[in-house]
């Protein structure tokens, strides 16, 4: 067979974006080889994976454990490797072997020691990709009757198939080495829902683009230098929240673009857009309390410039994500609309858990310190993303951050914010203090009663003004017509009856 591009050996330090429930481990027992397939819309592709450890054995070369120590054995082995792949793998129509290209082989480092990925395309000419076919592997096993091997559809829009890293379809073993395929066919909506659960997935781990939300959110209730915490009405922060919308549409819009267009946005670059969306608005947020010249300003009274360009950001990390997924070999309008779903309904999610904690922090006194803390915790992480991706370096970053604040351990920290919130709102007067309801303050009545009896006052307001109670007595005995007491700026009306 012919070897397709030039030699180049990547190790896979983790599969693409772990978060399908631990699904890469499950997928890699360190004593299975694995046959992956693609159906895409005008390709059949795949790969063979090879513990290294068994590879070693049936080529009698040494690879060792240490995936970066493996490279130069694989660089120095990679045509034995796949000429071994083309002797023991086979794929056709069950009459017909079709012709197989196979690419470079990479190392991938698992639970279980390190596994040899060997890519594959089937070069057979189709008029529509087959949906039955039959495949032939005795890998390893023809060596060692203890292996065995199993086939996993990874994608296929047909059956509703995505990113699947441990769901085999059918095993090979000594003594069954063929298996004839039959996908199954699944509706567009069923595929299109199957892309949504991927989009709600992007944002559930994706903790760029959750902060993001977090902090669009911050600008939405914040009430800024308004005279008090409540000045800024449900209606203007219904309107401010205008903003998420517009960030998501901004994101939804240039993520499409890229992806039906066929730009290649590798997940480096999106780590790097979501990075510096992350600092771009922590930095707005921080504005709103610390003195940055026009810049409040312009967050508060033009904040379109800025929402729209981090929205674009957004865009170039949901199209590498959207890469990540492998959504990008086949239908991708239909992929891009139900990921587009799935956003939307995450993003939904996000800004719904957010809004009680703030809404209440808000008409405390704490927000203003809790939007600084915030805001300087956004800029820090997103410039640690930042450094970290320009540098090329793997540094522990979301060991720190992941455990946290990812899914669904997020929901413990959301659960945590409302309870604060919620304790320190009670403790400044809760909703009486929120409706503007204020005592009288060091006015004591003493310990003289006032026994109206049935007189009535029918408009009247108190003004205990520099009055002491304790000073002077009250005759009660006669009617009480007008009394005017002025508590300063707070006139009340009591037109009941004392």
């Amino acid at each position: 067979m012919r070897r397709r591009g030039k030699l180049r050996v990547g190790v896979i330090v983790g599969l693409i974006i772990v978060l399908l429930a631990g699904s890469s481990a499950s997928a890699h027992s360190g004593k299975q080889s694995y046959v992956y397939v693609s159906i895409n819309e005008s390709t059949f592709t795949g790969r063979v994976e090879y513990p290294a450890a068994d590879l070693e054995a049936v080529l009698g070369i040494t690879i060792g454990q240490d995936p970066e120590a493996a490279l130069p054995a694989v660089i120095e082995a990679a045509a034995e490797i796949e000429a071994y792949t083309d002797d023991h793998l086979a794929i056709g129509d069950g009459t017909t072997e079709w012709p197989i290209e196979f690419s470079e082989p990479r190392v991938l480092a698992t639970g279980f020691g390190p596994y040899i990925l060997v890519d594959y395309t089937v070069t057979q000419e189709f008029d529509d990709v087959p949906r039955t076919f039959s495949v032939t592997f005795d890998g390893i096993f023809h060596s060692n009757p203890e292996r065995d091997a199993l086939l996993i559809v990874e994608h296929d829009f047909g059956s509703a198939t995505f990113f699947n890293e441990g769901e085999h379809l059918v095993g090979f073993s000594e003594g069954l080495t063929t298996q004839d395929i039959d996908l199954d066919d699944a509706s567009w909506f069923a595929s299109v829902a199957a892309v949504a659960r991927l989009g709600m997935r992007s944002i559930q781990f994706g903790l760029d683009h959750v902060l993001s939300l977090v902090l669009l959110c911050v600008l939405a209730v914040y009430p800024g230098n308004q005279p008090t915490a409540v000045a800024r009405s449900t209606g203007a922060i219904l309107r401010r929240l205008r903003l998420v919308g517009a960030f998501e549409l901004g994101a939804l819009v240039t993520g499409a673009v890229l992806v039906v267009s066929g730009a290649e946005i590798s997940l480096g670059l999106g780590h790097l857009a979501g990075a510096i969306g992350v600092v771009l608005l922590g930095i707005g947020v921080l504005s709103l309390v610390v003195p940055m010249g026009g810049l409040r300003t312009a967050i508060t009274d033009r904040p379109g410039p800025i929402v729209a360009a981090v929205g674009l950001l957004q865009g170039i990390a949901m199209a590498a994500a959207f890469s990540a997924f492998l959504l990008d070999r086949s239908h991708r309008v239909s992929s891009v609309i139900g990921f587009a779903i799935g956003m939307i309904i995450a993003a939904a999610i996000v800004v719904v858990l957010t809004l009680p904690s703030l809404l209440l922090l808000r008409r405390t006194e704490v927000m203003q310190l809790a939007v600084l803390l915030g805001a300087i915790a956004s800029i820090g992480l997103g410039a640690a993303w930042l450094a970290e991706e320009l540098a090329g370096a793997d540094w522990p970053i979301e060991k720190i951050s992941n455990p946290a604040l990812l899914w669904p351990k997020s929901l413990l920290a959301v659960a945590a914010a409302t309870a604060a919130a919620v304790a320190l709102f009670l403790r400044e007067g809760g909703p009486a203090a929120a409706l503007g309801t204020h005592s009288h303050g060091d006015h004591s009545h003493g310990d003289h009663s006032h026994d109206h009896g049935d007189h009535s006052h029918d408009d009247h307001s108190h003004d205990h003004g520099d009055h002491s109670h304790d000073d002077h007595s009250h005759d009660h005995g006669h009617d009480h017509l007008d009394h005017d007491h002025s508590h300063g700026e707070h006139s009340h009306d009591h037109g009941g009856t004392h």
